[in-house]
């Protein structure tokens, strides 16, 4: 139904997040992190997405807060591969911003 149409967008939206972000179109990817969050709130990674998107424009206080919102996430599952993403963020925002 309705739900697992969601799930497929957001996934279709993430798919591309790294390409954007290395070809510097960190708008393109905030956006479709962004959706890709609205679409699945509860999705640490792509809250990870948003995360790095949006250090990559340089706003960190937003990126702190979906950093947050991500760690609470990760938190449920202990997710290694996305909690070592999330301290590279992290790390990020604590150098820049």
């Amino acid at each position: 139904g309705g739900q697992r149409q969601r799930v497929y967008v957001a996934q279709g939206l993430a798919q591309g997040h790294e390409i954007l972000l290395q070809a510097e179109r960190a708008d393109d990817a905030e956006r479709n992190a962004r959706r890709a969050v609205e679409l699945s709130p509860a999705v640490a990674r792509y809250r990870l997405n948003l995360a790095q998107a949006l250090v990559a424009q340089e706003r960190y206080d937003e990126a702190r807060q979906e950093a947050l919102a991500a760690e609470t996430l990760i938190g449920q599952t202990g997710d290694q591969t996305l909690l070592d993403r999330l301290q590279r963020v992290q790390d990020a925002i604590r150098a820049r911003g």
